[in-house]
């Protein structure tokens, strides 16, 4: 599905920098807002929160429903039975604990933003956020982080101890990167995506050693770059798992001004660029065909797709779905299709 998500609300120092207060949960409001649900007594001592497909021996009872050939006679329900005169089985819900993964993309691509927050602080956010509420309700939580220096791994735990580690280590990679970039600028920008496909390519290859059936895996990162080696794995992937691709956008992503000389640089030296109308329509129609193309993709391989941030209307017309967008907003000055200067 694509879908637009507002993250205004998310608290952010300045917007450049990570902090590991902010990523345990103090920011996100979806995180306070669910946080303060707890256990029942009943389930304290069970693994997870989760109902699972599963029935037979269970923690919570179900319904009494008609015994079939197959079903444990030690669940029988012979009150019933005796009343009916048929005999008649207790079902029980099954509480499960489940895995959940977090891929977090924090390559230079996304260190950039015209509003809130740069895109890689926003998708460390998003990231911290769903992994606190997997801990939350029970569940062990796993991570593979990459960036332009390299990936990392972290195995499922439950423990409190375990999502700080993982988290300090998203804030540690994350600011270093932002003083590399203050420091010595943006060298050899991987603007294709390649070398970050790679990495997600890896982290996913990963995953189908180590995740099981059922397992929940999210994958915060911008459009997905178009390489052959990603979809196999992340095809595999869907047919057992629930797995989510979080696109996270922002609207340099596909406006740019109408026309004029923009002043742009890296970091040590400075350059002008000249852009028309035309530009700016074609820069606009890029993203719309990448976004469809990354949603035509995902579709097939029976992942859930999330576009985070605001949207073209451009691209919630042709996909006939809801945005966080403003009426207008992708219309690249007063001249209507067909018109270029």
């Amino acid at each position: 599905m694509i879908s637009g998500s507002e993250y205004d609300n998310f608290i952010f120092t300045d917007g450049i920098h990570l902090e590991l207060n902010e990523l345990l949960g103090a920011s996100q409001p979806v995180y306070q807002l669910n946080k303060r649900k707890r256990k029942l007594p009943s389930m304290a001592s069970l693994n997870g929160q989760t109902r699972s497909r599963f029935r037979g021996q269970g923690m919570e009872f179900e319904e009494v429903r008609s015994y079939l050939p197959g079903d444990d006679i030690r669940n029988i329900d012979w009150r019933v039975t005796a009343r009916t005169g048929k005999a008649h089985t207790k079902v029980f819900t099954e509480d499960r604990e489940q895995l959940v993964f977090g891929i977090l993309n924090q390559h230079k691509r996304l260190f950039f933003g015209s509003h809130t927050a740069l895109k890689s602080v926003i998708a460390a956010h998003h990231f911290a956020n769903l992994l606190n509420l997997a801990r939350e309700q029970g569940h062990r939580v796993g991570a593979f982080l990459f960036d332009d220096s390299g990936q990392e791994e972290f195995k499922p735990s439950n423990r409190r101890k375990h999502l700080t580690h993982m988290l300090a280590k998203v804030e540690q990679r994350h600011n270093q990167q932002i003083a590399e970039i203050e420091n010595q600028g943006f060298e050899n920008p991987d603007f294709e995506g390649q070398e970050q496909g790679q990495h997600l390519t890896h982290a996913l290859t990963r995953l189908l050693k180590v995740t099981r059936p059922g397992s929940e895996i999210h994958i915060i990162t911008d459009i997905i770059p178009q390489l052959n080696t990603i979809w196999e794995p992340l095809s595999l992937l869907s047919r057992h798992n629930q797995l989510h691709v979080w696109s996270i956008v922002d609207e340099l992503d596909w406006k740019l001004p109408d026309s004029g000389n923009l002043s742009i640089t890296n970091g040590r030296s400075k350059s002008q660029l000249g852009l028309s109308v035309k530009n700016a329509r074609d820069y606009l129609q890029n993203f719309v065909d990448s976004a469809r193309q990354m949603q035509d993709r995902l579709w097939k391989t029976g992942a859930q797709f999330h576009l985070m941030g605001p949207l073209p209307t451009a691209l919630n017309l042709e996909s006939g779905m809801l945005g966080s967008n403003k009426p207008g907003a992708d219309k690249p000055g007063s001249d209507k299709p067909g018109s270029d200067k």
